[in-house]
């Protein structure tokens, strides 16, 4: 009974209707919450499948996928969601750090990612302490203060703030 029963009817009701969009994506819901991520991707594909231009889906697999390491699987997920809203922020900027934290970066392109949710978004201070991270890891040390000192003036979460002093001060690649 209670909340695992819930649990169980929820999944149940996915299994058996296959159909059905809200159910494929509250248990994709379910599996993410307790992080098995790769378990929720295969129900949030269900639900594209039937419903694929609904931007939250779109965004949702597209983190499942990124919590799973799967970034290049990511990207095209966050690119659908960025052709049906192309203001998206938080996308764009998702977007940016799957080209971070792939084995093969591709800082450039994450940095034109994060410059595109600027011009939307100028205040964003996840995009621009991603920025800085981006700058550097491409070595690029004063890019990355220049960023930081950008972050600060914002009045941005200190947390942020000081993660990327501590990873500038250390020369660190590390997020």
């Amino acid at each position: 009974g209670g909340m695992q029963g819930d649990v169980t009817q929820t999944l149940e009701k996915a299994e058996k209707e296959p159909n059905n969009f809200v159910a494929q994506m509250l248990a994709g819901d379910m599996y993410a919450q307790i992080g098995k991520f790769d378990k929720a991707a295969e129900f949030y594909k269900r639900g594209i499948a039937l419903n694929g231009e609904n931007l939250q889906a779109n965004v949702v697999l597209a983190n499942a996928l990124f919590d799973s390491q799967r970034f290049e699987e990511a990207e095209v997920y966050y690119a659908k969601a960025l052709q049906i809203d192309p203001r998206n922020v938080n996308a764009l900027t998702d977007l940016g750090t799957t080209f971070v934290e792939r084995k093969q970066p591709d800082y450039d392109r994450a940095i034109l990612e994060y410059k595109k949710a600027l011009q939307i978004d100028p205040k964003s201070s996840t995009t621009i302490y991603y920025l800085g991270i981006s700058h550097l890891r491409k070595g690029e040390r004063q890019e990355a203060e220049r960023t930081l000192t950008e972050l600060e003036q914002l009045g941005a979460a200190s947390e942020l703030v000081t993660r990327l002093r501590q990873n500038i001060s250390q020369g660190s690649t590390i997020q």
